[in-house]
Protein backbone atom coordinates (compact mmCIF):
# COMPACT_ATOMS: atom_id res chain seq x y z
CA UNK A 1 0.00 0.00 0.00
CA UNK A 2 2.63 2.50 0.91
CA UNK A 3 4.43 1.88 -2.50
CA UNK A 4 1.07 2.34 -4.38
CA UNK A 5 0.83 6.07 -2.28
CA UNK A 6 4.23 7.23 -3.36
CA UNK A 7 3.98 6.19 -6.60
CA UNK A 8 0.94 8.22 -6.98
CA UNK A 9 2.51 11.46 -5.25
CA UNK A 10 5.49 10.80 -7.23
CA UNK A 11 3.30 10.66 -10.16
CA UNK A 12 1.19 13.82 -8.43
CA UNK A 13 4.48 16.01 -8.29
CA UNK A 14 5.83 14.98 -11.69
CA UNK A 15 8.02 17.78 -13.23
CA UNK A 16 6.41 17.91 -16.77
CA UNK A 17 3.55 20.48 -17.02
CA UNK A 18 1.46 18.53 -19.42
CA UNK A 19 1.45 15.00 -16.97
CA UNK A 20 1.42 16.91 -13.60
CA UNK A 21 -1.96 16.66 -11.70
CA UNK A 22 -2.89 19.97 -10.44
CA UNK A 23 -5.60 18.66 -8.68
CA UNK A 24 -4.73 19.14 -4.95
CA UNK A 25 -3.06 22.82 -5.84
CA UNK A 26 -6.49 23.57 -6.87
CA UNK A 27 -8.55 22.06 -4.41
CA UNK A 28 -6.17 23.30 -1.56
CA UNK A 29 -5.72 26.75 -2.85
CA UNK A 30 -6.73 29.68 -0.33
CA UNK A 31 -6.83 31.46 -3.45
CA UNK A 32 -9.34 29.42 -5.29
CA UNK A 33 -12.40 28.53 -3.82
CA UNK A 34 -15.70 26.80 -5.47
CA UNK A 35 -17.29 30.47 -6.68
CA UNK A 36 -14.10 30.63 -9.01
CA UNK A 37 -15.80 27.54 -10.72
CA UNK A 38 -18.81 27.05 -12.74
CA UNK A 39 -19.92 24.47 -10.61
CA UNK A 40 -19.38 26.85 -7.56
CA UNK A 41 -21.91 29.30 -9.15
CA UNK A 42 -25.30 27.26 -9.35
CA UNK A 43 -26.96 26.18 -6.71
CA UNK A 44 -26.17 23.48 -4.65
CA UNK A 45 -23.25 22.79 -7.07
CA UNK A 46 -25.46 21.41 -9.70
CA UNK A 47 -23.61 21.42 -12.89
CA UNK A 48 -24.20 23.12 -15.71
CA UNK A 49 -25.67 22.59 -19.57
CA UNK A 50 -24.07 24.79 -20.98
CA UNK A 51 -20.56 25.96 -19.37
CA UNK A 52 -17.86 23.62 -17.97
CA UNK A 53 -14.61 24.02 -16.02
CA UNK A 54 -11.14 24.15 -18.45
CA UNK A 55 -7.78 23.98 -16.55
CA UNK A 56 -4.94 24.98 -19.06
CA UNK A 57 -1.75 25.10 -17.89
CA UNK A 58 0.86 27.67 -19.45
CA UNK A 59 4.57 28.31 -18.65
CA UNK A 60 4.30 32.24 -17.03
CA UNK A 61 6.39 33.26 -20.20
CA UNK A 62 3.67 32.99 -22.51
CA UNK A 63 0.81 33.84 -20.17
CA UNK A 64 -0.11 36.70 -21.53
CA UNK A 65 0.09 35.92 -25.45
CA UNK A 66 -1.70 33.01 -24.67
CA UNK A 67 -4.46 34.93 -22.92
CA UNK A 68 -4.06 37.51 -26.24
CA UNK A 69 -4.86 34.43 -28.50
CA UNK A 70 -7.54 33.01 -26.04
CA UNK A 71 -9.41 36.14 -27.29
CA UNK A 72 -8.85 35.63 -30.97
CA UNK A 73 -9.81 31.86 -30.95
CA UNK A 74 -12.70 33.08 -28.84
CA UNK A 75 -13.42 35.54 -31.17
CA UNK A 76 -13.50 33.23 -34.65
CA UNK A 77 -15.41 30.66 -32.61
CA UNK A 78 -18.49 32.61 -31.67
CA UNK A 79 -18.33 34.47 -35.44
CA UNK A 80 -18.58 31.10 -36.80
CA UNK A 81 -21.55 30.39 -34.68
CA UNK A 82 -23.21 33.22 -35.47
CA UNK A 83 -22.27 32.77 -38.92
CA UNK A 84 -24.08 28.89 -38.84
CA UNK A 85 -27.45 30.54 -37.10
CA UNK A 86 -27.65 33.04 -39.84
CA UNK A 87 -27.40 30.01 -42.43
CA UNK A 88 -30.19 28.05 -40.59
CA UNK A 89 -32.56 31.40 -40.89
CA UNK A 90 -31.97 30.99 -44.27
CA UNK A 91 -32.92 27.31 -44.80
CA UNK A 92 -35.66 27.73 -42.57
CA UNK A 93 -37.27 30.12 -44.69
CA UNK A 94 -36.49 28.20 -47.96
CA UNK A 95 -37.95 25.32 -46.09
CA UNK A 96 -40.76 26.95 -45.03
CA UNK A 97 -41.90 28.47 -48.54
CA UNK A 98 -41.25 25.00 -49.95
CA UNK A 99 -43.58 23.78 -47.64
CA UNK A 100 -46.48 26.26 -48.73
CA UNK A 101 -45.82 25.30 -52.21
CA UNK A 102 -46.33 21.81 -51.60
CA UNK A 103 -49.03 22.33 -49.77
CA UNK A 104 -50.49 24.10 -52.83
CA UNK A 105 -50.03 28.11 -52.82
CA UNK A 106 -53.65 29.83 -53.39
CA UNK A 107 -53.89 33.71 -53.12
CA UNK A 108 -55.64 33.32 -49.72
CA UNK A 109 -52.16 31.31 -48.62
CA UNK A 110 -49.87 33.86 -49.75
CA UNK A 111 -51.96 36.81 -48.36
CA UNK A 112 -51.55 35.22 -44.68
CA UNK A 113 -48.25 34.70 -44.81
CA UNK A 114 -47.75 38.17 -47.01
CA UNK A 115 -45.74 37.02 -50.11
CA UNK A 116 -46.76 37.29 -53.85
CA UNK A 117 -47.90 34.07 -55.75
CA UNK A 118 -45.17 32.57 -58.17
CA UNK A 119 -44.88 33.48 -61.54
CA UNK A 120 -47.50 31.50 -63.93
CA UNK A 121 -45.53 30.77 -66.51
CA UNK A 122 -42.59 28.28 -66.79
CA UNK A 123 -40.07 30.78 -66.69
CA UNK A 124 -37.32 29.39 -64.44
CA UNK A 125 -35.73 32.91 -64.11
CA UNK A 126 -38.65 34.11 -63.18
CA UNK A 127 -39.37 31.24 -60.24
CA UNK A 128 -35.85 31.55 -58.87
CA UNK A 129 -35.93 35.32 -58.66
CA UNK A 130 -39.80 34.55 -56.87
CA UNK A 131 -38.51 31.81 -54.85
CA UNK A 132 -35.66 34.12 -53.25
CA UNK A 133 -37.57 37.16 -53.06
CA UNK A 134 -39.98 35.39 -51.08
CA UNK A 135 -37.31 33.02 -49.19
CA UNK A 136 -35.96 36.15 -48.22
CA UNK A 137 -39.38 37.73 -46.69
CA UNK A 138 -40.07 34.76 -44.95
CA UNK A 139 -36.42 34.61 -43.26
CA UNK A 140 -37.50 38.14 -42.04
CA UNK A 141 -40.64 37.45 -40.98
CA UNK A 142 -39.23 34.40 -38.98
CA UNK A 143 -36.40 36.30 -37.37
CA UNK A 144 -38.87 38.40 -35.91
CA UNK A 145 -40.91 35.79 -34.40
CA UNK A 146 -37.74 34.37 -32.23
Amino acid sequence: MKKSKLANLTKKDGGSLAVRDYTDDIYNSRELNNKKFIEGQTDAGMVSEVFTNLLIVVPKAKQLGFADEMKVIMSEYYSNIDTMEAKRHVDHAKMKVNELKEAGLTAAICEQHGIDMPPADSDKAAYDAWFHKTAQKMESQLAHEL
